[in-house]
């Protein structure tokens, strides 16, 4: 990772690592980060998403992808990033909706990131992974109220 960061990016990140954990960042510590992130997503994508998709592509099978947003900041650019990169190569884009992250008292609007990607990809299917892992069993209508809330959205 720390040869391809400074291939990628023509610094070495390796003396500013710990500077990620500290609890204020400096502006530069926070260019860096981003620059460590955006190193590793597209790692991660290359490595992981397009090697996938390009087998399911040779044989005949239709992979997909779903994200989650928890614990990304939604004004750093992170999750859109995130979800664009994972789902371009794979044929039917999708998000995560777990642990309670739709839910009446705030809003969500990530679920609209998988027909975003798809509607950009030519892709003519998008889907979401609902109530896994919630906190508690909603109700039919707080069921309902989830749904309708992605479906919207579409």
């Amino acid at each position: 990772m720390l040869k391809e960061f400074k291939a990628r990016k023509g610094y070495d990140i390796k003396p500013y690592l710990a500077t990620f954990f500290v609890p204020q960042l400096s502006e530069e510590a926070k260019r860096m980060k981003a620059d460590y992130w955006d190193v590793w997503s597209d790692l991660f994508r290359d490595n992981f998403f397009t090697v996938q998709a390009d087998w399911c592509r040779e044989n005949n099978i239709e992979i997909y992808c779903s994200s989650e947003p928890r614990g990304s900041d939604p004004r750093s650019g992170k999750i859109f990033r995130r979800l664009l990169q994972n789902n371009r190569h794979v044929a039917v884009p999708g998000v995560d909706a777990i642990w309670a992250q739709i839910w009446m008292d705030h809003v969500a609007d990530y679920p609209k990131l998988a027909s975003s990607a798809a509607h950009l990809f030519g892709r003519p299917r998008a889907f979401t992974e609902s109530f896994a892992a919630y906190t508690y069993r909603p109700t039919v209508p707080q069921a309902k109220w989830v749904l309708d809330y992605q479906l919207v959205r579409e």
